[in-house]
């Protein structure tokens, strides 16, 4: 995390302090890899490269400390997805491309839990699945055509109509729903607490507080943070969200704040008369959408409101993003209208142009590479991602390609500057409006 900013407390980080805080950088050093960015990204890729790499030859560096970033503030909703809807994809990249792509996004969760069945906690992961559900009768045939695509790349979903949709949740407000049937939770900044602290049980050595300020490619690569500078083979950026900061793809990543609401503890009559018994995770099919979870103590996390465009937040527009996601949960469940909101915070993520990750070598920056822009899919393209990287970065590329389908080295123009700013704010805005329009 490199450019950290108040996005309020996750409820996760007031449940659970962070691991054995790790001193700052004080003097130059050596490593093999030096990995920027202590979320689920760079610690998971750090966790595989014990595999090949001695682990005190791996270095990696957090502005804050390791968690905070985007991983820490998720809903930690693992599920399948890359690229935008599946039909649009299938348009533009054909169907056998489209499968490939789906099907790492796919194999992102099982990687997440095999990674977990490394560790010596659980972080909280459970088998459940997730409802795309269609907030308006206009979206029911758009995610039909999803299913039956999905079906036909063979895939295992199911289209559920507006009955079955309500035997699951308990309320009749949706039309119907697509169900991916394996998908888990997580404790997300449990699960970057405990792989730090397995990383430094290995050797691995972890620098937090130290701001990463811009990186130079070169045999070796350096990595410089102030005064401070960092000699390594291979550099990995896996700051996402904060990537601008260092310098590296200003033109190419959108910077997107989220927001994320959990209530108090619910008692079992109070969830039992929401008429929905906890299980799935539920995201609705609007552009901003909802999307919701139960944790195991029965805090239901409620996701939602309009994204913010990084640059053009204000305490007035987080205000009002807080009311309309306690408002709108208060609507997708009448029986909760009553509920004290506990914690409320945000998340900072990066998106690109055609919503696919960026995984690859920095141009004109030898031996710098970058993995973020994961476009609202971070938690399973982490983990997919940091097991199929370390052997590109021992070869230098290519070799692995045909296991990474997002291996590029950048995507298309995102919009910068303050006219880019305003464009895509202005995109926003009208993506909310049609929203908005659509369910009335």
């Amino acid at each position: 995390m490199t450019g950290v900013q108040p996005y309020g407390v996750s409820g996760w980080q007031r449940d659970l302090p962070p691991a054995s805080p790790q001193p700052p950088l004080g003097a130059d050093t050596d490593a093999q890899v030096a990995i920027v960015g202590a979320g689920l990204a760079g610690l998971a890729l750090a966790h595989a490269l014990t595999r090949s790499v001695p682990p005190g030859d791996i270095l990696v560096i957090e502005a804050g400390r390791a968690g905070d970033g985007a991983t820490g503030r998720s809903t930690g909703i693992v599920g399948p997805g890359v690229g935008g809807p599946i039909a649009a994809l299938v348009r533009k990249r054909g169907p056998a491309v489209a499968r490939r792509m789906f099907g790492a996004s796919v194999e992102g969760v099982a990687a997440l839990r095999r990674l977990v069945k490394d560790l010596p906690d659980g972080c909280e992961l459970s088998e459940t699945y997730q409802l795309v559900a269609a907030q308006t009768p206009g979206h029911v045939a758009r995610l039909r055509e999803q299913a039956e695509t999905l079906t036909g790349l063979g895939f295992d979903v199911r289209y559920l109509d507006r009955v079955q949709t309500a035997d699951r949740l308990g309320v009749d407000r949706y039309h119907g729903a697509l169900c991916y049937p394996d998908v888990v939770t997580i404790n997300p900044w449990r699960l970057c607490q405990v792989l730090k602290e397995s990383l430094l049980a290995a050797g691995v050595r972890i620098a937090e507080q130290t701001r990463v300020t811009g990186v130079r490619g070169g045999d070796p690569a350096q990595v410089l943070a102030g005064p401070v500078r960092v000699r390594a083979r291979r550099v990995v950026l896996t700051t996402d969200g904060f990537t601008r900061a260092i310098g590296v793809h200003q033109k190419t990543l959108a910077t997107i704040r989220t927001h994320v609401a959990r209530t108090e503890v619910l008692p079992p009559e109070l969830l039992a008369r929401t008429g929905w018994n906890g299980d799935g995770a539920v995201i609705d099919s609007r552009s901003f959408f909802n999307y919701f979870r139960l944790t195991p103590e029965r805090r239901l996390l409620f996701g939602g409101g309009p994204a913010l465009l990084e640059e053009r937040v204000t305490p007035a527009r987080v205000a009002a993003v807080r009311e309309r996601v306690a408002r709108e949960l208060a609507v997708v469940f009448p029986a909760l209208a009553g509920v004290a909101i506990e914690d409320f915070w945000a998340g900072v993520t990066a998106s690109t142009s055609d919503r696919m990750p960026i995984v690859g070598p920095v141009r004109g920056q030898p031996g710098v590479w970058f993995a973020g822009g994961w476009s609202g899919h971070g938690l399973a393209m982490s983990a997919y991602t940091a097991q199929t990287l370390p052997a590109l970065l021992d070869s230098g590329l290519p070799g692995g390609e045909a296991d990474l389908p997002w291996l590029r080295p950048a995507a298309g123009w995102a919009p910068t500057g303050r006219m880019g700013r305003l464009l895509l704010s202005g995109y926003l805005a009208g993506l909310d409006a049609a929203d908005r329009l659509a369910t009335r």
